[in-house]
Parts: C-alpha cells; structure tokens; sequence
C-alpha cells in the first residue's frame, strides 16, 4: 500500500501539471485564433471600405457622364431642328500631306491668337477593313478626314 501512495502521488502530481499546461495552451491558441479573427475582420472592412469609395466615384463619374451625355443629346436636338446635321466643321477631305499641314498651321495660328478652339481630325473612310470604335479609322488606312472644333480646356 505504501509503494501505491508513492507512486500515485507523483503520478497524480503530473496528471496536474498536464492538465494545467493543456488549459494554458487551449487558451493561448484561443487568443491567437481570437487575434487572427480580428485580423480579418479589419482586412475585411479595410476591402469594404475600398470598395465603397470605388463605387462611390463610379456612381459619381456616371452621373457626370449622365449629365454629359443629356448636354450633348440636347445640343444634338437643338441643332437638327436649327437643320444642322453632323457636328464638324467640314468632312470629306482628302488626306493628303498638303490637307494635315493646312489643319495643323491654322491650329498653330488659333493657338497663337489665345483662342479657346482648336481643330481635331478624324481620319474616315477606310481604304480596306473596316471602321473602329466610333467610326475613326487610323491615319494611314483613310482616304479622307474630318475636322471637328474643340475646346482643350
């Protein structure tokens, strides 16, 4: 009986002592966890909070563009009832090097002058293929041009 005692007590002793340190390490391991947690849940917010200032600009920038696009439909309208058809200055101009210069010394001379216009060329009628986006082809692959006022400002 007494070899019992002195065996079950040290025994005893170390069961304690594992029981402890298993509460101490479920506890640090909750924390780190709870840690981790909080880590993303501010990953989290920071993403969300990104993401609500990038929606916020887009909506601003389509209420902008909204804003625009109604301008411009308006002027539209106001200029076909005034029988005004397309909005450039002159259209069908043969491109050659002679024209471009021609369109780029006036653009010299208004810029010269501190006037708020200028001209802007777009390059039409595709000599083989096809239009691109918004019915401008590229300068070498056109057989005439258009010249268009507009405002750098």
């Amino acid at each position: 009986m007494d070899n019992i005692i002195y065996f079950a007590i040290p025994i005893g002793f170390l069961i304690i002592v594992f029981l402890f340190f298993l509460a101490m390490y479920n506890r640090s391991c909750a924390e780190e966890y709870r840690e981790k947690y909080h880590d993303t849940l501010k990953a989290y917010q920071n993403i969300k909070s990104i993401y609500d200032q990038y929606m916020l600009r887009e909506k601003e920038k389509n209420i902008r563009l909204t804003g625009y696009l109604k301008k411009s439909h308006e002027r539209m309208a106001d200029n076909e009832k005034k029988g005004f058809k397309y909005s450039h200055i002159v259209n069908n101009v043969p491109t050659t090097k002679e024209n471009v210069m021609n369109v780029r010394i006036i653009n010299d001379m208004m810029k010269k002058s501190e006037s708020m216009w200028r001209l802007r060329i777009k390059y039409r009628g595709p000599v083989e293929g096809g239009y691109k986006t918004g019915g401008v082809v590229s300068k070498d692959n056109s057989k005439f041009f258009s010249v268009y006022a507009w405002s750098p400002e």
